[in-house]
């Protein structure tokens, strides 16, 4: 075949891809172990399936590059798989959490409303000689840890059982939002709440409190929104560093400083530019693989390729190589981009100046060469493929330099021009 337009997919590019999906893992994993610690209780029953399952992803992901891609691609699968098992055993275990510090947090608030509301009660009604029940009282509601009852504390009006369960979402809802986010300041919603307790108008309360627990409501779902972005911003920041890039390493440095302090928009500005990040690096780092593996491969056949080929494709996106064998023919090898799977190879002369009826017989060479290039592509892992082909002899040969003999005449010309600008 004189010209051909080939299609390669190399081991690693499998491999980056089941790598960046462990670290995900890992990273999930991190945060499933994390949140079992904080619970009261530890059911090891219930996380030892998930701890033999991981370790098991870990010891198959030791063989990493010399697992075949079919292998890879099985981990992948098995990885991604258990990942989203992991995931939502964290969803659980969150709601339990938050369940159990709204439940801790809940007896605490009602303890401290009953011994303000008796403390006040003894103080007014008890007469100076029974300081012990006074002091006995108070003492056995502070340590009362499961009290939850508000049979001492009753409103000054009767409520509507309506308006008593707004008052108990509300009371719940700033709860709920003082433990996902213990750095917020409750004063305005509590203040809020208070004025609403002591409204007497019936409509003008309900419409304060349906609005009071539309701006909690709001306020939760964002401040979980962000925790969950920071998550994603984590997990996103490990796939990236997964790559083992020097570009990788300080985008993720950056991004990494923003997980826990960063704004919403800093967080999704953040999380963008690191997708983009491990998109185009990933790309990189396979495209220079594939050219690689190729040159390896053609290097096997008895092309003659150096560093300096090497580098003139993977830089410029176009080599031309020779054979011992046939000096006065080569190839010219192209590619489609960082971003595209395919290359290009067609024959070329190194001369006008030659026996054309040779032309015929040199497409016919690497026709052969081809298939022999394909079986040691296989045995590196790589896959080689024909998208489409044209036959030997098919229309004028493309007459081109060597790659070092092009070279040489640049830095010629390059030093003829210096010269002439000099005088």
């Amino acid at each position: 075949m004189s010209s051909s337009l080939h299609r390669i997919k190399v081991r690693k590019q499998h491999f980056i891809a089941c790598q960046r999906s462990h670290a995900r893992l890992k990273k999930y994993y991190q945060r499933l172990q994390q949140i079992s610690r904080s619970l009261s209780h530890i059911d090891e029953t219930r996380n030892q399936p998930f701890f033999l399952v991981f370790q098991a992803l870990n010891t198959r992901m030791e063989k990493g590059i010399t697992m075949s891609p079919n292998e890879i691609d099985t981990l992948q699968n098995n990885i991604e798989k258990f990942t989203q098992d992991i995931q939502g055993e964290i969803t659980l275990l969150e709601a339990e959490l938050l369940e159990e510090q709204e439940r801790e947090v809940r007896a605490s608030y009602h303890r401290s409303k009953n011994l303000k509301f008796v403390t006040d009660l003894l103080d007014n009604k008890l007469p100076d000689s029974q300081p012990s029940l006074d002091t006995a009282l108070i003492h056995s509601l502070q340590n009362d840890a499961e009290s939850t009852s508000d049979s001492l504390y009753q409103a000054p009006i009767t409520l509507s059982p309506q308006t008593i369960a707004q008052f108990e979402q509300i009371e719940a809802m700033i709860i709920r939002l003082g433990i996902l986010d213990n750095q917020q300041d409750l004063t305005p919603y509590q203040t809020q709440y208070q004025k609403i307790l002591l409204l007497n108008d019936k409509a003008q309360r309900q419409l304060k409190a349906d609005s009071l627990i539309f701006e909690l409501a709001t306020e939760i779902k964002q401040i979980q929104h962000l925790q969950n972005l920071r998550v994603q911003l984590a997990v996103t920041i490990a796939e990236l560093e997964s790559l083992e890039d020097e570009e990788a390493v300080m985008i993720a440095r950056e991004a990494g400083n923003l997980v826990q302090q960063g704004s919403l928009a800093e967080i999704t500005n953040h999380l963008a530019s690191v997708n983009d990040a491990i998109t185009r690096i990933e790309q990189r780092i396979t495209a220079a693989e594939r050219r690689n593996v190729v040159l390896a491969g053609l290097r096997e056949l008895g092309y003659q390729i150096n560093e300096n080929e090497v580098n003139a494709w993977l830089t410029d996106g176009q080599v031309v190589i020779s054979h011992p064998l046939t000096p006065d023919y080569g190839l010219e090898l192209g590619a489609g981009g960082e971003e595209s799977t395919r290359f290009q190879v067609r024959t070329v002369a190194f001369s006008e100046e030659r026996d054309t009826t040779r032309d015929r017989d040199i497409d016919a060479i690497w026709c052969q060469q081809h298939h022999q290039l394909q079986e040691n592509l296989a045995k590196a892992g790589a896959e080689l493929t024909i998208d489409r082909a044209l036959p030997p002899g098919s229309g004028k040969m493309k007459v081109r330099e060597p790659h070092n003999v092009s070279r040489q005449q640049r830095v010629m010309n390059h030093r003829k021009k210096t010269k002439m600008h000099q005088k």
